[in-house]
C-alpha cells in the first residue's frame, strides 16, 4: 500500500543505458545517485517542466553537467524517491513503429530531411574501405571526411534500421533496399575474408588484420602500433556489429544477423586467445 510506482515508457538510448542499468533479475533501477539523476532528468522532461536548453553532454569526460532549472528539478525527483519506503521503477520499451509525427511538423520535415540524406549516400563509396580491404574492388572511392576510417558506415547502418522501422512509405521501402544492399556488399567482403581460413574466418573490417595484430602487440618506447592503421579497432567494429543487430532487429535483415554471428565469433576466438 505504501508502495510507489512510477512506469516510465522509453525509448532506446545507449545514455540511459551508460548511465542506469537495469539489474539483471528484476529490470529495477539500482538506487544509487547516477541512475537517480539520469531517471529524475527523464521524468522532468517528461512532465514538460523545461526544455533543458542548458543541459550538455560532455562524453570526452564521460560525466554529464547539467545547469539552470533543469538542476533543480531533477533533485525535487531525486528527493520524491529518496522519501519513497518503497520505490519501483519500470521501463517499458516501444517499437519505433509505434510513433507518427504530425505531418508537416518541424519533427516530420527533420525526419524526411534526415531520411533523404540517408538514400542521397553512393553504396560503393559508402562500402568501399570494407570492399577494397577483402579485394572486392579496386577503384572505388571513400567518402573523405577525415574522421571516417569504417565506423561511419556502423552508424549509418543503425541509422537506415530506424528510419525503416519509422518512416512511412515509400521512403521506407527506398531505405529499407539500400541498407539491405550494404548488408550484402558486407557480407561478400566477410565472405570473402573467410575463404582465407584459419584467423580470417568471420572476420569483417575495413583493413588487415595488422589493425589487430599491433593492438595485441606490445609497442616500442614512444611508438603506438595500436594506432596503424587506426587506433580503436574495436570500436569501429563494434560500431558495425550494433548497425548489423539494429537491422535484423529494426529492419527485418536476417542475413545481417548471419554476418553478425560470423563477427562475433571471430570477436570471441581472438580474445579468447588472449585471456
Amino acid at each position: 500500500p505504501a508502495r510507489r510506482r512510477l512506469v516510465v515508457h522509453g525509448w532506446r538510448s545507449s545514455s540511459l543505458s551508460h548511465a542506469a542499468r537495469p539489474t539483471p533479475a528484476t529490470g529495477m533501477l539500482r538506487s544509487s545517485p547516477v541512475p537517480l539523476v539520469a531517471l529524475a532528468l527523464i521524468v522532468a522532461t517528461a512532465l514538460g517542466a523545461h526544455h533543458f536548453p542548458e543541459y550538455h553532454h560532455h562524453h570526452q569526460h564521460e560525466h554529464m553537467h547539467v545547469e539552470s532549472d533543469a538542476f533543480n528539478d531533477a533533485q525535487r525527483v531525486i528527493e520524491a524517491f529518496r522519501g519513497a519506503s518503497r520505490a519501483t521503477v519500470v521501463l517499458r520499451p516501444f517499437n519505433l513503429s509505434s510513433v507518427r509525427l504530425a505531418a508537416a511538423s518541424r519533427f516530420d520535415q527533420m525526419e524526411r530531411f534526415n531520411t533523404d540524406f540517408l538514400l542521397s549516400l553512393e553504396d560503393d563509396r559508402l562500402a568501399c574501405l570494407y570492399a577494397a580491404a577483402a579485394n572486392l574492388s579496386t577503384t572505388c572511392v571513400p567518402y573523405g571526411h577525415p574522421r571516417y576510417y569504417g565506423h561511419y558506415l556502423g552508424h549509418w547502418l543503425s541509422a537506415t534500421a530506424f528510419s525503416v522501422a519509422s518512416a512511412a512509405a515509400p521512403s521506407g521501402a527506398a531505405v529499407r533496399n539500400k541498407s539491405a544492399a550494404i548488408v550484402a556488399t558486407l557480407a561478400e567482403a566477410q565472405a570473402a575474408w573467410s575463404a582465407l581460413g584459419g584467423r580470417h574466418v568471420g572476420y569483417l573490417f575495413p583493413y588487415s588484420l595488422d589493425a589487430f595484430d599491433n593492438l595485441f602487440g606490445y609497442a616500442k618506447p614512444g611508438q603506438y602500433l595500436n594506432c596503424a592503421p587506426v587506433c580503436v579497432p574495436f570500436y569501429v567494429m563494434h560500431k558495425v556489429m550494433a548497425g548489423m543487430l539494429d537491422q535484423y532487429q529494426h529492419a527485418g535483415n536476417r542475413q545481417a544477423l548471419r554476418v553478425l554471428l560470423g563477427m562475433a565469433d571471430w570477436v570471441e576466438r581472438e580474445v579468447g586467445a588472449l585471456l
